[in-house]
């Protein structure tokens, strides 16, 4: 599975014992353009998506996702915390993960990866750029975690 995203969603449907099928859309065959039965559910035709069968309501965005789930299901408080403080901690970094660290990584994994396979040279000013973002990233993320498992087992 490609999308970080995905895999972060499929995770948390697990561990929180949530039924769920998977459908598997190719991003690397364009599956999220081409798959009409797809665009149904996100005609925005973006990873993750989700459809509610009890009500027929259709999600997109794995935070919007986990926010949902959390309302609607039972979910341990391990997981999603249900004091307003704890929660806040988590749904800040739900909010922040996707516009921030993922940047930086996604140009680091860009440039290391992806580049030498469509047979371009890695600009390694790009990848120090990056690099240095993921590395505060990493960092923060420590502070972040560091005072959320103060509280719980995570």
């Amino acid at each position: 599975m490609m999308s970080q995203p995905s895999r972060a969603l499929l995770w948390f449907l697990k561990l929180a014992n949530i039924p769920h099928n998977v459908h598997i859309i190719k991003l690397a065959q364009g599956q999220h353009i081409t798959n009409k039965d797809f665009a149904k559910i996100n005609p925005l035709r973006q990873v993750p998506s989700l459809h509610d069968q009890s009500n027929g309501h259709n999600l997109r965005e794995s935070s919007t996702i986990v926010r949902y789930l959390a309302a609607t299901r039972d979910i341990p408080d391990y997981l999603y915390p249900s004091d307003p403080v704890l929660r806040s901690k988590v749904e800040f970094y739900l909010d922040w993960h996707p516009l921030n660290f993922r940047a930086g990584a996604a140009g680091s994994v860009g440039e290391l990866f992806l580049a030498p396979m469509r047979g371009k040279e890695t600009d390694q000013g790009q990848l120090k750029r990056c690099s240095k973002i993921v590395c505060f990233y990493v960092v923060l993320y420590r502070y972040i975690d560091y005072h959320i498992s103060t509280h719980y087992m995570c």
